[in-house]
């Protein structure tokens, strides 16, 4: 499943820091820092910085310059055919994509880094065309079982 994302902006520094929470656990998976920072404040938002999405919930109720802004998912075509890179038989993948509901959307996303990675280790198997890995199912598959190719 993709994390829980979060946006921190703040007026005492300038640009965002994304925190990302892993959504059975809750507990901090991501940090990207894309901000301009001092060093003593990036040492005090690391020291201080939320392990799990309840002390981020506790600490935005305490803060008067920090602000987080819950990220949604962007489950459309548009980022599905970009994410999938491969860029064959659009029209199919268009009607196939479209006949799903969102979770089975969201398990497609979450299935590509394994697929990615299953593919890598097998330079010879080729890439399905969207349209097809979404008909098959192929999201359903388990990818990070599957051993190494010989």
């Amino acid at each position: 499943m993709n994390p829980i994302l979060y946006n921190l902006i703040s007026s005492s520094f300038s640009g965002n820091v994304v925190l990302g929470y892993d959504p059975a656990t809750k507990a901090l998976i991501r940090y990207e820092n894309q901000s301009q920072m001092t060093q003593q404040q990036q040492a005090y938002f690391l020291q201080h910085l939320p392990a799990y999405e309840i002390e981020l919930i506790h600490l935005m109720g305490k803060s008067h310059s920090l602000e987080a802004r819950r990220l949604e998912a962007d489950l459309s075509f548009a980022s599905i055919w970009e994410a999938y890179s491969y860029k064959m038989g659009r029209k199919e993948a268009e009607k196939a994509w479209a006949s799903l509901g969102e979770a089975e959307k969201q398990a497609v996303f979450d299935c590509l880094p394994a697929y990615n990675y299953y593919l890598m280790c097998r330079p010879n198997m080729d890439r399905a065309y969207l349209g097809s890995f979404i008909q098959k199912r192929r999201w359903e598959d388990d990818f990070r079982g599957a051993k190494k190719a010989p």
